[in-house]
Formats: C-alpha cells, sequence, structure tokens
C-alpha cells in the first residue's frame, strides 16, 4: 500500500477529483430517464438470448460467451459470426437484482446476452479494471439502485449518478494491480481447500465407510478388529 501512497504523492496528493459516471464512462445502450447531456456517447454491441448464446458453446474457442449469470463458456469466430464483438468492458447485468453479484471486468472477443455494458471514455482518465474493482466496491449501492415490483432493474438515472474517485491515472493502474494480486491469491486459497475438502471427504469415506452389513452387532470387535488398518489410509495421506 506504501507504492499507492508514494504514486499519490508523487502526482500531487490533491489531485483526485470526483466525477459522476455518466462524465467518465460510455455505455451500451441510451436509458430511458438520462438526459443526452450525460450520455453523449453510446457503443452498441448486438445481443442473443441466452439459450441461442448457450448453443454456440464448443470446447475450445477464443471468444467468451458473457452472460447474465455465473455460466461461462467459450465459441469461435466462425461460430459467433455477426455477433461478434471485441473490446475492454465492465458489464453489469440486467437479470434482476441478484445478478448484481455477477459483474464482470473482461477485454477481448466476446458474444453476450442483454447486459449492460460500461467502458472508459477517455483510458487516460479513467482505467477500465479500476473501473470494475469500484463498481465492485459499490455492489450494495448497485442493489439499493433496482426499483419495480416482481424481478427488479437498476434505475439507470440513479446509476449514472453515482461518484467515482478518480486520482491519477498510475494510481488507478496500480490500485487494479494490486487487486489482481488478491483475487488471484484468493482463487488459489479456494481451489487449495476445495482440494482439502474432497481429501477430507475421501478419507473420512475410508474412515467410517466401512461395511456395517457385516458387522454383528452382537458381538464385539474386540481384538480381532485392526484399528490400523482402519486408519492407514489416512495416515499415508498425513
Amino acid at each position: 500500500m506504501n507504492r499507492i501512497g508514494d504514486l499519490i504523492n508523487q502526482h500531487n496528493p490533491d489531485n483526485t477529483k470526483f466525477r459522476k459516471l455518466w462524465e467518465v464512462t460510455a455505455w451500451s445502450k441510451r436509458f430511458e430517464g438520462v438526459k443526452d447531456s450525460k450520455q453523449t456517447k453510446t457503443i452498441k454491441y448486438p445481443y442473443i438470448e441466452m439459450e441461442t448464446l448457450k448453443g454456440m458453446e464448443v470446447s475450445s474457442g477464443d471468444v467468451y460467451l458473457l452472460t447474465t449469470g455465473a455460466y461461462k463458456g467459450w465459441t469461435t469466430q466462425n461460430i459467433a459470426r455477426e455477433y461478434l464483438c471485441e473490446g475492454e468492458i465492465v458489464v453489469i447485468p440486467v437479470g434482476g437484482i441478484t445478478s448484481v453479484k455477477n459483474i464482470q471486468y473482461y477485454n477481448g472477443k466476446f458474444v453476450m446476452a442483454n447486459n449492460n455494458i460500461v467502458t472508459s471514455l477517455d483510458n487516460e482518465i479513467l482505467n477500465n479494471k479500476y473501473l470494475y474493482y469500484f463498481l465492485i466496491n459499490n455492489i450494495n449501492l448497485i442493489k439499493s439502485l433496482f426499483r419495480g415490483t416482481g424481478k427488479k432493474f437498476p434505475n439507470m438515472v440513479e446509476v449514472l449518478n453515482i461518484v467515482i474517485p478518480i486520482p491519477p491515472i498510475e494510481v488507478q493502474i496500480e490500485i487494479a494491480e494490486i487487486l489482481d494480486t488478491f483475487t488471484e491469491l484468493e482463487t488459489e486459497l479456494e481451489t487449495e481447500l476445495e482440494a482439502h475438502r474432497q481429501q477430507y471427504a475421501h478419507y473420512l469415506n475410508q474412515l467410517l465407510g466401512f461395511d456395517r452389513q457385516n458387522i454383528n452387532p452382537e458381538e464385539s470387535l474386540g481384538d480381532e478388529y485392526d484399528l490400523n488398518q482402519l486408519l492407514l489410509p489416512f495416515m499415508d495421506a498425513c
């Protein structure tokens, strides 16, 4: 964190500005109720229905299938055809309030279902990965801006008015890189933890999953039952 402090001091400690999202971002569609002056630029992306998108999936490909949920898949440029998109983007799903947790960052080729796509108006002012982490950090605020009965949707008038701190671009990049590192470590730890869970479950089954049908409840296991044999798989693992 000292590195960030050094960068802030190097680029003027008072140089962090605060802007509303509409001032520094471009979106994939025009939103009802938002003044044209607050959406000076839109970047249109073709989108397809979820089931059609899933039908594009192949075992290997270089085009990401970008959905509103946790589903992840890939396809090819030949299959994507006129739906092929490319860019550095942040995605705020529109599939209801529960889908907000699936805010995503992506940089490359993709095909998308219906989402709200946002990107920086100027990469020298706002870094897209920094924007992504800012939105993730403010996920509860975004959730509070969903409106409607039944299936709720974000009130984009209010979303675009969210205030974002804009430190010098060098500081934004450093923050994003630090958070990338933490995210990678978290993923590695979760993977390792899951492996230990599976190992634990396996040996727990080895220890406790012996055939109870062959045990006569009226007979004592006594000295004939070799506890070391039961514990052997677990001791080997340790």
